[in-house]
This record gives structure tokens, C-alpha cells and sequence, in this order.
């Protein structure tokens, strides 16, 4: 599931606004802060993962000789492929 910008927004606001009113916790930053601090990571997070899907079809396009698409499970293939991938650069998915 794909995260548009307002919903970045909505999510880490809702979210910094919960821990800037928890009483075990004390922010560093206000919460406005937080919250965007928050939004800039989920952004880079997707567009980690947005290369790697690039990095997955790459692979498969390389490799399309060899698949039989026919017989093959395509989205199946595209999760392998994705999670070799990822093992393999560190990230978790």
C-alpha cells in the first residue's frame, strides 16, 4: 500500500501529537518537529523501496528470456526477486 503525502501528513502528525501527550515521554523537539522529521524518513523509506522495485524489474527484464510467464508465477518471482534483493543491500522490508 502506497502512502500519499496528506496521509504522511496525517499519520505522523496524529502520531507526534500522541507522544508529545504521553507522560512517559518527554520529545527533544516539539511535536511539529517530530512530525516532520517522521514524514521525511517514511519519504525515504519509500523511495527505498521504490528503487528497489525498479532494481526488481530490472532483473526480470534481464532475465526474460528465461521466464515462461506462461507457467510462471510473475508476482510471485517479483516477491522473491525483492526480498533476495533486499537481504542483499540491508533492507527491511
Amino acid at each position: 500500500m502506497r502512502l500519499s503525502e496528506p496521509k504522511i501528513r496525517f499519520l505522523t502528525e496524529k502520531l507526534a501529537r500522541w507522544l508529545g501527550s504521553r507522560d512517559d515521554i518527554r520529545l527533544a523537539k516539539g511535536e511539529e518537529t517530530i512530525a516532520l522529521e517522521m514524514a521525511r524518513v517514511i519519504r525515504d523509506e519509500l523511495r527505498l523501496e521504490d528503487e528497489l522495485d525498479k532494481k526488481v524489474e530490472e532483473v526480470i527484464r534481464s532475465h526474460q528470456r528465461e521466464i515462461d510467464s506462461s507457467t510462471m508465477d510473475l508476482p510471485l518471482l517479483r516477491q522473491k526477486i525483492k526480498r533476495q534483493l533486499a537481504k542483499e543491500q540491508g533492507i527491511i522490508l
